[in-house]
């Protein structure tokens, strides 16, 4: 607009050049007359002057005014874009410091926590496996040595049943050192007795080995033995019970721990997803924060250049006006001079 004023005020002054140079032309003259001006000329050619200026001046000027209009217009219209986009990234922060990523944080804390209970049930798993194994073989050492027991029992049973039948050894008898009443205590003794089950064996096998004949004595040891087998059996029996109940609860807690399991792994994959799902919607916020961060900081700019532009405007305007004035005044000293020292002539 700068260029498009310049171009016109110069084509103006060309337009009235030559009569301007015609009258003052004369004021530079050798010739005696050159004190006589050619006014209606100078007059007219000023006249010419101002008036195409002020013409251009109009023009201008109405350009100017539709021109800071139309950038009025854009300042606020970029006025209202950084509002919108102001009160758009205050909303999706909010939204991202006080709703998702709160949330977020609480869902890694439960699938920590999730991940903990699943390694501990991993662990009970394993736990309970190794408890059911050393159950498994402490209850097969013990029914080695059941079936140890009724082995010997068995044996001497049978050999007291022979000697009981008059067998290899008759009906004669060993002198030994105790009387039979004392050896028949014993018997009676062990009888009750809580040892151990080879214990006992081996404490009724010493007695076996002592080769008493005596018919009463060993009747009672046949009792005592027929009453240790039965003993044994039933042992034997609860051992089998025991093992079955054993087997039954392990399946049981293993059972038991595979469900908790299953459930914690169904609300871990929940939380999974949760998070997944949270995570996305940090992302894509976060990315849209960015992207109005950008459009803002574009609306920024460019209400920044059309206030510049808007600006630079006003200063030309001013310019041209200041400039314009100058020229005036100083046509206007150039006539007080011309009327202080030339008199003028009409055509």
């Amino acid at each position: 607009m700068k260029k498009l004023i310049i171009f016109t005020v110069f084509i103006v002054l060309v337009c009235g050049q030559q009569d301007l140079a015609e009258a003052f032309s004369q004021l530079s003259s050798s010739d005696p007359d050159r004190t006589k001006l050619n006014w209606p000329n100078l007059s007219q050619a000023i006249s010419d002057l101002l008036c195409d200026v002020q013409n251009v001046r109009q023009i201008e000027s109405d350009t100017n005014q539709q021109k800071s209009a139309l950038l009025q217009k854009l300042i606020i219209l970029h006025d209202r874009t950084i509002s919108q986009i102001k009160v758009d990234l205050a909303k999706h922060k909010t939204k991202l410091n006080d709703q998702l990523t709160p949330y977020k944080n609480e869902l890694d804390e439960a699938l920590k926590y999730r991940a903990g209970i699943l390694d501990q049930q991993k662990q009970d798993l394993k736990i309970n496996d190794a408890d059911f194994t050393k159950m498994k073989e402490s209850a097969k050492l013990e029914m080695d040595d059941v079936s140890i027991a009724l082995q010997s029992v068995d044996s001497m049973r049978k050999t007291v049943k022979e000697l009981l039948q008059g067998g290899s050894g008759g009906n004669s008898f060993v002198e030994i050192k105790t009387s039979l009443e004392e050896f028949h205590a014993k018997i009676t003794s062990l009888a009750k007795t809580d040892s151990p089950l080879l214990t006992l064996a081996s404490s009724l096998q010493e007695l076996l080995q002592l080769d008493f004949k005596d018919r009463k004595v060993l009747k009672d040891l046949e009792q005592l033995l027929d009453q240790f087998w039965m003993n044994t059996i039933d042992y034997r029996i609860e051992l089998i019970s025991q093992a079955n109940r054993n087997q039954q609860l392990y399946e049981d807690r293993r059972q038991a721990i595979l469900q908790d399991k299953d459930t914690t792994i169904e609300l871990y994959n929940s939380k999974i997803e949760e998070y997944n799902t949270v995570f996305d919607e940090i992302q894509n916020i976060q990315t849209y924060i960015e992207n109005r961060q950008k459009d803002l900081d574009d609306s920024a700019n460019s209400q920044d250049f059309f206030k510049n532009i808007w600006g630079l405007n006003e200063g030309i305007t001013n310019q041209v006006d200041k400039s314009l004035i100058s020229k005036a005044s100083a046509i206007q000293d150039a006539l007080k001079q011309i009327g202080n020292g030339v008199s003028f002539q009409e055509k």
